[in-house]
């Protein structure tokens, strides 16, 4: 079974693109971690933060917590207590790329699909970089799609 985690760019493409979420095969397993969800939850647009909290609900996920805790940003019981030297190597890589305020975010989700062995999908080529660069493998949101129709 394919395994993907979606960062949260792919939930704007969905709702802009209005893929069809029943689409997705159920021979797919697909993530997010509450960093997404989180990111959702603060869209400073309420319009558009309701309709992609509307389709963050209904795409088909798993929740996992992030391998990292961290202070003021992490969730109690969910994420995990870890030495943090992936999510460290991987915010290292992104702030060479390109230094932006939700890196840390980023190498987050990172982590957790390096060590998880999921295909990060974004489309974030900056992420996707620093994610291959890290061990990770990284896919955009075309190229997702092409997959999820071979399964169709």
């Amino acid at each position: 079974m394919d395994a993907y985690i979606f960062d949260t760019n792919v939930f704007n493409s969905i709702l802009d693109e209005e893929f069809p979420v029943d689409s997705l095969s159920a021979n797919m397993m697909l993530c997010v971690t509450r960093v997404q969800f989180d990111e959702i939850k603060n869209t400073k647009n309420q319009g558009r933060g309701a309709k992609l909290l509307a389709v963050f609900k209904e795409v088909p996920q798993a929740m996992t917590g992030t391998d990292t805790f961290l202070v003021n940003e992490s969730w109690i019981n969910q994420d995990n207590i870890g030495a943090a030297t992936g999510f460290k190597s991987l915010l290292e890589t992104l702030n060479s790329k390109k230094k932006k305020p939700n890196n840390f975010r980023d190498a987050l989700i990172g982590e957790t699909a390096i060590n998880r062995g999921l295909v990060l999908v974004t489309d974030d080529v900056d992420f996707r970089e620093a994610l291959t660069q890290c061990g990770g493998s990284s896919i955009s949101w075309n190229e997702f799609k092409k997959r999820a129709h071979m399964h169709d």
